[in-house]
């Protein structure tokens, strides 16, 4: 993430995890990481049934990992692990 700091990219990370281990395993790596400011907490139990195929064309919640980039009215989706150059390229494709 440093190597993109200047540009105008952000980075948030959603947790799904229990809310039991918000305060201990997601604490833990959130610090161990330094991702602390970019993670948001959410309570997955609390959610809608239509909240996934209402705001993802491919994620049902049920795997990770799964990226998901915006710009405007450009979106992308991508489900499962992904490779630093495959990273750099999609990223780079929403910075022309």
């Amino acid at each position: 993430m440093g190597e993109l700091k200047g540009k105008p990219v952000k980075f948030t990370f959603v947790n799904l995890d229990k809310k039991s281990d918000w305060s201990t395993a997601v604490k833990d790596f959130a610090e161990k990481n330094d991702l602390a400011k970019n993670i948001i907490l959410l309570d997955g139990q609390k959610l809608d049934e239509n909240f996934f195929p209402k705001n993802f064309k491919k994620w049902d919640g049920g795997s990770i990992p799964f990226t998901y980039m915006r710009k405007g009215a450009k979106t992308d989706e991508y489900l499962g692990m992904m490779n630093e150059e495959l990273l750099n390229s999609k990223i780079d494709s929403f910075l022309k």
